[in-house]
Parts: C-alpha cells; structure tokens; sequence
C-alpha cells in the first residue's frame, strides 16, 4: 500500500528536511522498492520516481504532506 510521509520544520528558517534510507525503512517501506510520490497539500503528483531517499525544502514553521505509492 502507500504510505504517507510528512516533514515538520519547528525553525525559524527554511531547512532541508531528507527521510533517508534509514527513515524508509524505520517507516517499514521497501529500501529498494520505487514510489511515485504525489505532494498532497498541492493535490499534484510530482514529475519522476524515488527510491532509498526523499527530501524537501520546509519553511520557517511549515510542513509538506507527501503520499509515496508503490510501483508495480
């Protein structure tokens, strides 16, 4: 099934947030399995794939939602 994945940022600045191999795996997702990962606060899939890493840019104080599903 799909999972979702959520980065806080509690700063007072703009971070790099990663979930990493680490975090997929801690998160029970595959550590080699393939998401297409679709950002739910924009209601828009994003271009490409990933595997083994995620990661985004959160504003002071803000969060992204991400819905990573598997592919077959």
């Amino acid at each position: 099934g799909a999972f979702a994945l959520i980065f806080v940022n509690n700063g007072n600045s703009a971070t790099t947030i990663v979930c990493d191999q680490e975090c997929f795996v801690a998160a029970g997702m595959g550590a080699t399995a393939v998401y297409k990962q679709r950002d739910l606060w924009l209601r828009a899939d994003l271009p490409g794939h990933v595997s083994r890493s995620v990661q985004s840019t959160v504003g002071a104080g803000g969060s992204q939602l991400y819905k990573l599903t598997p592919i077959e």
